[in-house]
């Protein structure tokens, strides 16, 4: 598999992407929460278990739920805000003005101060992802982990439905399924991890359109798991997956590829063997990967790349991570 590192190492030349602006991440841990930026180190804020977590990407300002209830934390570290409600933060970042908390019973639209504007009744019980905006709308997942069903939904900033369409309500599924809207395309991209005829789990991702209708499915031959997704400022969909050598041995890798309606999937970048890719970035500056090991005592890795792929930093991090947050620091 090292040969495939130079592969896509040679492909991230030709595949170049085009960014702009300053790189910074947040890296949520176990029980820490930090912050990396090119003009300091990493710093850490410990003592904080972030159940779900998003970023408003203009300002890298950060919103978790814990335990203590809803926290406001800025690239310094400071912890600006806390109230104690124990809604769950959906989607990664903030849209527009705003973000939402849902519970089991309600969704509740909160400003940017995390005072709440209005709430509405559940659209769904277990959503996963938010996407959209005032204009066109929103887009969820309903993720139904005992039924095994995965929904689409279409709701209005009133929390009014306007339809909700079957994706998946047959296989297994094995995590939790990726949203990404480009809506300059009319495109919804769903990416999820299911069983099927030839593996007990694969990748599975399928393109629709902002109306509810499904336009093509990508099943991936190979057995793996579909770790993340992301949309460049190109407007490119990317996808990380791994490919195991068999069911819960090493070694074990893991990949970035670039899928798009008309072609095969491209590789992009091969991470390191036996490393997860846990979570993916895509941001103004090129991409942020965070690479588990699957191994024993090996340190999560935060690797910086550039628009062409190319590794530029590897951080070894002191504390287990599993997901990140890029965001430009003004």
């Amino acid at each position: 598999m090292a040969i495939l590192r130079l592969i896509s190492f040679a492909l991230g030349l030709i595949c170049s992407f085009s960014f702009a602006g300053q790189n910074s991440v947040w890296i949520i841990g176990e029980k820490t929460v930090s912050f990396y930026s090119p003009n300091q180190e990493v710093q850490t804020l410990e003592g904080i278990s972030a159940q779900s977590s998003l970023v408003d990407p203009k300002t890298c300002h950060l919103w978790v739920q814990s335990q203590e209830g809803l926290l406001q934390i800025f690239p310094s570290l400071k912890v600006q805000t806390k109230t104690t409600s124990k809604e769950k933060i959906l989607g990664s970042e903030i849209l527009e003005d705003f973000f939402i908390t849902f519970s089991d019973t309600s969704w509740t639209v909160r400003a940017l101060s995390g005072d709440p504007v209005r709430s509405f009744p559940s659209l769904a019980s277990q959503p996963v992802g938010l996407q959209g905006n005032k204009q066109i709308g929103f887009w969820s997942l309903q993720f139904d982990r005992e039924e095994n069903h995965l929904d689409l939904i279409h709701f209005d900033e009133f929390g009014k439905l306007l339809w909700s369409k079957p994706v998946s309500q047959s296989a297994e599924l094995w995590s939790l399924p990726k949203l990404i809207l480009i809506p300059a395309l009319d495109q919804i991209w769903i990416g999820f991890t299911a069983s099927s005829t030839t593996h007990a789990y694969s990748p599975m991702v399928e393109l629709w359109t902002t109306n509810g209708e499904r336009v093509k499915k990508y099943p991936f031959s190979d057995r793996g798991l579909l770790l993340d997704t992301c949309t460049t400022p190109n407007q490119d969909f990317l996808l990380a997956r791994d490919i195991p050598s068999s069911p819960y041995t090493v070694p074990l890798f893991s990949f970035i590829e670039l899928l798009s309606p008309s072609e095969k999937p491209k590789l992009l970048y091969q991470a390191f063997d036996n490393y997860l890719i846990s979570s993916l970035q895509c941001s103004s500056d090129g991409f942020w990967v965070l690479q588990k090991s699957v191994l024993g005592g090996q340190k999560p890795l935060l690797v910086e790349l550039s628009g062409q792929m190319q590794e530029k930093i590897v951080h070894s991090l002191k504390e287990p991570a599993w997901k990140i947050h890029a965001c430009s620091l003004q």
